[in-house]
């Protein structure tokens, strides 16, 4: 159940780590802790002020711990553990063998076979046509 002085001390952490808070972001705050404990809002005050953000990186946390269920600093815990997981699952997928044409292989070799006469002309045909377009 919160408090005033939950509010107000909640007020103060955004007020040092972030911003003077507007009265909007008072309500918001007063709003967050009608849905969480007051830890998990200074959790999120904080790691707001690590990345340098304002209030809608706040909302954004926040809300994003609403929709995941997270309503506790052990549930938080459990939050941070299942994403890095998933990241690194990510990071594994996205790694790609990237290919390169048979040319660019150190041990090739060109082979220099005579070419026919056709082959010869529809080659020259060929250029020809692009030049002309030129």
């Amino acid at each position: 159940m919160k408090t005033d002085d939950d509010v107000s001390t909640l007020i103060d952490a955004y007020k040092i780590k972030i911003e003077n808070p507007t009265r909007q972001v008072e309500q918001q705050l007063a709003y967050w802790l009608t849905v969480f404990e007051a830890a998990v809002i200074h959790e999120a005050i904080s790691r707001t002020h690590k990345n340098g953000k304002s209030f809608s990186y706040l909302t954004a946390i926040l809300s994003d711990f609403n929709r995941k269920g997270v309503k506790t600093l052990q549930d938080i815990v459990a939050y941070d553990q299942s994403f890095k997981r998933h990241k690194q699952g990510s990071a594994k997928q996205t790694a790609k063998q990237e290919s390169f044409p048979l040319w660019a292989s150190p041990d090739y070799k060109v082979k220099d076979e005579p070419v026919d006469e056709a082959t010869i002309q529809n080659i020259k045909d060929t250029l020809e046509g692009i030049r002309s377009k030129k």
